[in-house]
């Protein structure tokens, strides 16, 4: 992948609480695809739904599925509310150049997804509105990162059981 290809997102907030497809579209900005090669994970997801709500779990399921078939997993980092979106954009640029990337957010009261590349963010909704981007709504940025899925470890696996193995 040479960047990111920048789109728009087809369907935004709506007032009824009706999802968004920011995080989509950032996922296909990010891998390189069109947006609606790719599926609406969350769009039976209410907005402010519990990580923990079945719904959620479902989604994320899906999203994993989806992603395995194509050899991809991602990687979840947490960063300090102190940053601002600019400054994670840089800390990629500087440490992994190469390296495209999501952004979660909130903008508006509402969690939000942008891609980054390059030291460049890249909003779905066209917005440049960069300082008014705040951490998600549990407090924190997380950077997403789409990498090559390795091999599954049985699900019975737990760190023990797997550090043991390793020693053998």
């Amino acid at each position: 992948m040479a960047g990111v290809r920048p789109q728009l997102q087809r369907y935004r907030m709506q007032a009824d609480g009706a999802e968004g497809d920011c995080y989509r579209t950032c996922l296909a900005m990010v891998l390189d695809l069109d947006r609606d090669e790719v599926p609406h994970f969350c769009a039976d997801v209410p907005p402010g739904t519990a990580v923990t709500d079945p719904l959620h779990i479902e989604s994320v399921r899906i999203e994993r599925e989806w992603l395995a078939a194509r050899g991809l997993a991602l990687v979840n980092v947490a960063f300090s509310p102190e940053l601002k979106a600019q400054e994670i954009a840089d800390q990629l640029h500087n440490h992994s150049p190469s390296v495209a990337a999501i952004l979660v957010c909130s903008y508006k009261g509402v969690n939000h997804a942008l891609a980054m590349y390059g030291g460049v963010i890249y909003d779905p909704l066209g917005d440049l509105a960069h300082d008014s981007y705040e951490p998600a709504i549990d407090g924190l940025w997380w950077m997403i990162v789409p990498t090559l899925a390795t091999k599954p470890l049985p699900s019975e696996a737990t760190p023990a059981s797997v550090a043991s193995t390793q020693e053998d």
